[in-house]
């Protein structure tokens, strides 16, 4: 560059006027890049929430195939219908094998059973004759107890009739043959009274039925049902019910029927009480406390019994009792609690045999249940054990399972979702992905109207 053209740049840029930058340019210049930023990201969060909430309205589930042979599976996963959710109902009860069966809540109360179906998982509501509460004789609160056989394919439930004001109350049972459709109708009564049934089992082969319950009193009575504990049993085919002898609660409570008809009665003493001897002798020792649940085969009678008194650990109390048939002399056999019952809201929902039990454990989180666990409680001469099979919505009120299902170590099958439980799932992401998406809205809206100000304010 010549001297002269270096003079003359020198003298222009002596003159030339000085720019002015604000000092924080490159801060609120960082700032802007960070709200675009967020701005993207709440758009890019309601576009995923919108995706999520219609996928979520389409089945994600692939059809699994029915389970192979004809005894059917267990579903992994038992969700249960709630309020007025729909599930398809049907008066033709001749619909085969049943894995489960449980009573909803309705906004009509208690009055239908749902069945899950053992070789497909599809659930029914069954409109079964006289099942329900009896209106007006404070019973309509009541969750009558219902019983698969073992095999599935019987299902025995209280049935209920004369609900007009005025009419007379008559009690029984209802036993369906699921693979026929017919249904035998048992009257059941107490010296003349109704009776409130408060348990149903059957025996191993599920030909025997044995019921429990309790009297209903008069009106004005004031008190719904009396204090005596009264049982009967049904023959196979039968469409009576032959009561058995003992009415006080401390006689002590029959607990299960074998395939003989042979009822086990365990209270202060053992008692099995054959179908043509009622007064046969004393056989296994007896425990004390209550018995809250038991079966009976041809080789031993199990019991689960709480001998809980005043300043006692209610945990400590429940014991699981055995006891030999073929040897009547030989001390019962005692177990405590498996580890996961300890502290844990449990029951029994039926027995498998003498050495295995259905048992439901309920999960909850700061009081509320979240979802119950079923599994089988083997009582082994190590201990007791629990191991989950399925898992079921929490509020299956009278739940039943095909107990030959959980046979030989059986595991349960994956399932389809029913259509309410889709329903409900779907309805959940659409209230998550349509919050989200309001949210992203309102984020991007107010990362605009930022922009838009910052801009008429550097004019």
């Amino acid at each position: 560059m010549s001297r002269p053209l270096r003079e003359e740049l020198e003298r222009i840029a002596e003159r030339a006027p000085v720019a002015e930058v604000p000092a924080d340019t490159w801060e609120r210049a960082r700032r802007s890049v960070r709200r675009d930023a967020l701005a993207v990201v709440a758009a890019v969060a309601a576009v995923v929430a919108l995706v999520a909430g219609a996928l979520a309205w389409l089945p994600d589930r692939a059809e699994v195939a029915p389970a192979e042979g004809d005894a059917g599976a267990l579903p992994a996963y038992l969700p249960v219908p709630s309020g007025r959710q729909a599930v398809h109902s049907t008066d033709d009860l001749a619909v085969g094998a049943q894995a489960a069966a449980m009573v909803p809540d309705t906004p009509q109360g208690n009055r239908q059973v749902v069945a899950v179906d053992a070789r497909t998982g599809e659930y029914r509501g069954l409109d079964l004759p006289r099942f329900g509460a009896a209106a007006g004789r404070d019973l309509s609160g009541t969750v009558h107890p219902v019983a698969l056989s073992p095999d599935g394919t019987t299902l025995a439930y209280p049935t209920v009739s004369g609900l007009p004001v005025g009419a007379t109350l008559r009690t029984g049972l209802g036993i369906v043959d699921l693979t026929t459709g017919e249904v035998r109708q048992v009257a059941l009564e107490d010296a003349g009274r109704p009776v409130l049934v408060r348990t149903v089992s059957f025996s191993p082969g599920g030909g025997w039925l044995l019921w429990t319950g309790q009297p209903v009193l008069p009106r004005g009575s004031g008190r719904s049902f009396g204090d005596a504990a009264v049982s009967g049993r049904v023959a196979p085919g039968s469409t009576r019910s032959v009561p058995l002898p003992g009415r006080d609660r401390g006689t002590g409570l029959s607990v299960g029927i074998d395939d003989q008809g042979t009822v086990a009665r365990v209270g202060a003493s053992t008692r099995l009480l054959p179908v043509d001897d009622d007064s046969a002798p004393r056989a296994p020792p007896g425990v004390e406390g209550v018995v809250l649940s038991g079966t009976v085969d041809d080789s031993a009678v199990s019991h689960l019994v709480n001998t809980y008194q005043p300043g006692d650990d209610r945990e400590a109390a429940y014991s699981w009792v055995t006891a030999s048939r073929a040897d009547p002399d030989a001390a019962p056999r005692r177990l405590g609690l498996a580890d996961a019952l300890l502290g844990a809201t449990w029951r029994v929902l039926e027995w498998v045999d003498p050495d295995h039990v259905v048992v439901a454990v309920d999960v909850s989180e700061d009081g509320s249940t979240l979802e119950t666990q079923v599994g089988v409680l083997t009582l082994a001469a190590g201990g007791a054990t629990f191991e989950t099979v399925l898992v079921s919505g929490p509020d299956a009120h009278a739940l039943t399972v095909a107990t030959d299902l959980l046979a030989d170590g059986a595991a349960a099958v994956e399932r389809p979702l029913p259509a309410f439980a889709e329903e409900r799932r779907s309805r959940t992401w659409w209230w998550v992905g349509g919050g989200l998406a309001l949210v992203g809205a309102l984020a991007l809206a107010r990362a605009v109207v930022r922009r838009r100000a910052q801009r008429r304010s550097a004019r």
